[in-house]
C-alpha cells in the first residue's frame, strides 16, 4: 500500500484560540491497510488539546493516533473530528509555525519501535478519534508495508492573526576607553511585550543593525551578527567575524520584559566624542517605531576605569566571541523530527542533515 496526505494545509488562528485540523489520508497502492497510525510533531506554541483514547501525548513528544480499521486501496479517509490545538496566548501576531503529520501503516509502525522510543505515555480518556470514508472504489491484496516514502507527510502551516505584537527597544550603551586599548561593549535590546520576540534564524534581512562608535573596529563581535560591507551581509558564512565597523544581527528568543545583547570587543584607535555608535532595530510587527534606536558611547576612561557601562541581561543574552556553533536556522524542529523518524524506518543511517537556508542581505 502506499499512504498519501496533502503536502500543506494552511490554518489561521488568533493568540489564545482554541482550533481544530482536519486531516485526510489515502491508501494510493494496490492493497489494503490493515490499520494505520498517525504522528504529529507539535510545535510548543501550538499544543495538542485532544482527549482521544486511541491518542497518546506528552510535553515534547508527538501525539500518536492509532487506528485499528482497514484503509482500502485508492479510498481517501477523514478524521471523524478535527484535531485540536491551542495557540498560545503569548505569540505574536504575524508570526507562523509549522508543525508535521506523518502517516504509517501499523506494520511499520511496529517495526519501527517508536512505540519504546516514545515511552509509556497514556492515552486519553475520551471518545475514539475514527477514519470515516469519503471517496471509494475497488479493493486489491498486497504485502503490508508502505511502497512509496515521504509522501504521507503533511505540513501544518499556521499564520497568526490578531493585533498582538512585541515591541522590541534598543537601549542605549556606553563604555569608559583608552585610545589604543581595547574595550568591551554590550548592545541590548529589550522586548516590552506584549507578545513573545520569537527566534528570527529564519530571516533574510537582520532585524538589529550595529553601527559602532567612531574610531573603532572590532576585534571581537557576537556570535549573532555578521559585518555588513558594500558586498552585502551574511550571517551563515561570516556569523562572529571581526573586522567590521557595520554588523547586522539576528535573534533568539525573546520573552516579555527581557534583554538580549550583542557582546562587542574594539580596538580603539581614537575616541570622537561626536560620532557616537548606534543600535537599530528593525523587528517585524513592531508597534513603537520611535524607541527602535539608541546610542553605543565611547568616554574618555579615568585611571583603572576601562569597561562598560550598561547593564545584565536578565538571564537572557546572544553571544559574541564565545567559539559556541552556529545557531539552528530554517525548518521547523516539528517537521524535521518526523522526517528524521521516516529515515530511520528507511534506512538512512539513523540521522537527519539538516541544510542551513543561506541568509542573505545586500545593504
Amino acid at each position: 500500500m502506499d499512504l498519501q496526505s496533502p503536502e500543506q494545509v494552511d490554518l489561521e488562528a488568533a493568540p489564545g484560540d482554541s482550533f481544530g485540523v482536519q486531516l485526510t489520508v489515502r491508501n494510493g497502492g494496490p492493497s489494503a491497510a490493515r490499520g494505520a497510525v498517525m504522528m504529529l510533531w507539535a510545535d510548543y506554541y501550538t499544543a495538542y488539546a485532544g482527549n482521544f483514547s486511541n491518542c497518546r501525548y506528552s510535553e515534547g513528544n508527538p501525539v500518536i493516533c492509532h487506528f485499528d480499521s482497514d484503509l482500502d486501496p485508492e479510498k481517501t479517509y477523514r478524521l471523524s473530528s478535527e484535531l485540536p490545538l491551542k495557540l498560545a496566548d503569548e505569540v505574536r501576531s504575524g508570526t507562523s509555525f509549522d508543525n508535521s503529520v506523518t502517516w504509517w501503516t501499523t506494520d511499520d509502525w511496529n517495526a519501527s519501535g517508536n512505540d519504546e522510543y516514545f515511552g509509556d505515555v497514556k492515552p486519553g480518556t475520551g471518545e475514539p478519534l475514527r477514519l470515516v470514508e469519503v471517496e471509494s472504489t475497488s479493493r486489491r491484496a498486497a504485502p503490508q508495508t508502505d511502497i512509496e516514502w515521504l509522501n504521507n507527510i503533511t505540513n501544518l502551516h499556521i499564520s497568526v492573526s490578531g493585533n498582538h505584537y512585541a515591541d522590541l527597544a534598543a537601549e542605549p550603551a556606553s563604555a569608559s576607553a583608552t585610545a589604543g586599548k581595547t574595550v568591551a561593549i554590550r548592545p541590548t535590546v529589550r522586548n516590552l511585550g506584549p507578545a513573545i520576540a520569537e527566534a528570527t534564524w529564519n530571516l533574510t534581512e537582520p532585524v538589529v543593525e550595529i553601527v559602532l562608535p567612531g574610531g573603532t573596529t572590532a576585534v571581537e563581535a557576537s556570535g549573532d551578527c555578521a559585518p555588513i560591507t558594500e558586498k552585502g551581509w551574511d550571517i551563515q558564512e561570516e556569523w562572529g567575524k571581526p573586522g567590521a565597523s557595520r554588523y547586522g544581527c539576528l535573534t533568539s528568543e525573546i520573552a516579555p520584559g527581557q534583554t538580549y545583547f550583542f557582546d562587542f570587543t574594539l580596538q580603539v584607535d581614537k575616541i570622537t566624542p561626536n560620532a557616537p555608535g548606534q543600535l537599530t532595530v528593525t523587528f517585524p510587527g513592531d508597534p513603537q517605531a520611535a524607541n527602535n534606536t539608541a546610542e553605543i558611547v565611547l568616554k574618555p576612561a579615568s585611571t583603572g576605569n576601562n569597561g562598560g557601562d550598561n547593564g545584565g541581561d536578565n538571564g537572557q543574552g546572544g553571544g559574541g566571541g564565545d567559539g559556541g556553533s552556529l545557531p539552528i536556522t530554517g525548518s521547523s524542529t516539528g517537521l524535521i523530527a518526523g522526517i528524521g523518524a521516516l529515515l530511520l524506518v528507511a534506512g538512512a543511517g539513523g540521522y537527519l542533515v539538516a541544510r542551513r537556508r543561506k541568509t542573505r542581505f545586500v545593504a
